[in-house]
């Protein structure tokens, strides 16, 4: 925890009485995510399918953007990146940002394909060492996160209390949900201009399937 965010948090609680509700809050707060990402995702523990690792890092993506900002950079004679400001910083609102000053953030970094970050290294090396320290960093802060959920997915799967435990899904269900998600990522891929994204088709080999299944 930065000070700045710990100075936040001293200051908004004042007895122990305080700190002790809502830490508890907190670990309720957990809990009922937990519970709604299981029902999502049953098998969670056991395998994380692509679509919901995608949907949860785009999650974790907000809230490391929220906490870490983004960092300025100004190019230096031999082309090396100095920072110079961070959008969290306090007088930050009073800056003016400079031509030429290159920002990243954790969305930035995110934003390239493997095969664009590879060419990086070899266009401008000092703007890869950067990005890939961003990279690195939400790597270990997502790593985290799912640490922390499937945590807490353990302790409602081990809880004795029936309205924690995720009710299993007959197979058909699955496919079904499988189906109706891949149905709605097919459309978002087609308006981004995923060549490979093809509704008609799609929806085609579905009821194919389906037809074949239901035999």
């Amino acid at each position: 925890m930065t000070k700045a965010k710990q100075n936040a948090v001293n200051s908004a609680i004042t007895s122990l009485k305080q700190a002790a509700y809502s830490f508890a809050a907190t670990g309720d707060t957990r809990r009922d995510i937990a519970q709604y990402i299981l029902e999502q995702a049953p098998n969670f523990l056991d395998e994380v399918s692509n679509e919901v690792k995608a949907d949860l890092f785009e999650g974790f993506t907000l809230r490391a953007h929220e906490l870490w900002g983004q960092d300025y950079y100004t190019r230096g004679d031999t082309g090396a990146l100095v920072k110079v400001a961070n959008s969290k910083d306090a007088d930050f609102a009073k800056r003016q940002v400079h031509k030429g000053e290159v920002t990243i953030s954790v969305m930035y970094a995110r934003s390239f394909t493997g095969q664009e970050f590879g060419k990086l290294k070899d266009t401008d090396p000092a703007l890869h060492d950067k990005v890939q320290k961003m990279r690195e960093r939400f790597s270990k802060y997502a790593s985290n996160c799912m640490a922390d959920i499937r945590t807490e997915v353990k302790r409602i799967l081990k809880g004795d209390d029936a309205k924690q435990r995720a009710r299993n899904k007959d197979f058909a269900d699955w496919l079904k949900e499988t189906f109706d998600t891949a149905d709605k990522r097919v459309k978002v891929a087609k308006e981004r201009g995923d060549e490979s994204a093809d509704q008609v088709k799609f929806r085609v080999a579905r009821d194919a399937f389906w037809k074949t299944y239901n035999a």
